[in-house]
């Protein structure tokens, strides 16, 4: 899945692991990686920007992230699906890093 994902503008981290060391060859030469863990050590010698990513609420800005989302114009690649009752399996999964995409807990 990885290896067919165009050129990216940017990347969002928020997992860190070898993922995101196989996500950064992707990055578009002066892209931006922002992260909530820091500079990952496959950033190093790349002509990337490492930006750091603080939470703060805003649902206006969720309700256009949502409507981007909903419209095509921000596409989150879905890697599995699992129910909340399966959500220990689903984090093994994450910290195994053996699922390309987002991990999405549905009721």
């Amino acid at each position: 899945m990885i290896a067919s994902l165009p050129a990216l503008d940017a990347i969002a981290d928020t997992v860190g692991g070898h993922l995101i060391g196989k996500l950064i060859p992707k990055l578009k030469q002066g892209g931006v990686l922002g992260s909530v863990l820091g500079k990952p050590k496959a950033a190093e010698g790349r002509d990337i920007r490492v930006e750091a990513v603080l939470s703060h609420p805003n649902p206006a800005l969720l309700r256009r992230l949502a409507e981007a989302v909903r419209s095509g114009a921000l596409l989150i690649p879905i890697g599995r699906q699992f129910r909340l009752s399966e959500a220990g399996e689903a984090q093994t999964l994450s910290e195994r890093g053996s699922i390309e995409g987002k991990i999405v807990l549905v009721p």
